[in-house]
């Protein structure tokens, strides 16, 4: 059974204060990611938008988890999603992988990030700093939701996982006024 904090963040967020139950938890897996060509790149993103579809169908409360940056047009710094592909997400959390060359940051005056904020999505950057935890391992144990075949191919598709955490009290709490943001199982 997973258990412990995925990642908890002080300050590097945006977004009404919230506490809500998640049922699933989109990753795009940096390694695969950054071993990705370049022309196929955009095509993980078109797998976070399956998974976004799965999420929306099924009326689920989830959270995007990707590295780097977020809706940007450099594929080297992050994974090339748009705002309909991110839109049925509660949350997004893009998180730093040095070893990858992945470092995020709040992206203020973006045309996707007002999109963001208006439908109500956090938005958090998972810096590395002593305030800032990120832990994929906490999520061990999740089963994945099979991707849909038709939307990509089953070696880009392999890149984002969808994990059901349904029944297993992950929690999602951000304070606005104290700026904490944390993914977290219930105790």
């Amino acid at each position: 059974m997973p258990s412990g904090r995925c990642a908890s963040a002080a300050g590097d967020t945006m977004g009404g204060s919230c506490d809500e139950g998640i049922d699933l938890v989109c990753v795009v897996d940096a390694v695969a990611y950054r071993a990705c060509p370049h022309a196929r790149r955009p095509d993980v993103a078109r797998a976070v938008g399956a998974a976004g579809r799965i999420v929306r169908e099924q009326g689920a409360s989830a959270v995007l988890l990707a590295p780097g940056r977020i809706g940007t047009s450099s594929p080297d710094l992050d994974v090339l999603v748009t705002f309909a592909e991110t839109a049925p997400f509660a949350a997004i959390v893009k998180h730093v992988d040095v070893a990858y060359g992945f470092s995020p940051e709040l992206s203020y005056g973006s045309h996707m990030f007002q999109d963001l904020v208006e439908k109500g999505i956090l938005y958090c950057a998972a810096l590395e700093k002593p305030s800032t935890s990120f832990d994929l391992g906490a999520l061990g144990g999740l089963p994945e939701v099979p991707p849909p075949l038709d939307d990509a191919a089953p070696a880009v598709a392999a890149f984002v996982r969808l994990l059901d955490a349904r029944g297993r009290g992950l929690r999602l709490w951000h304070d606005l006024m104290g700026g904490r943001t944390l993914i977290a199982f219930e105790r």
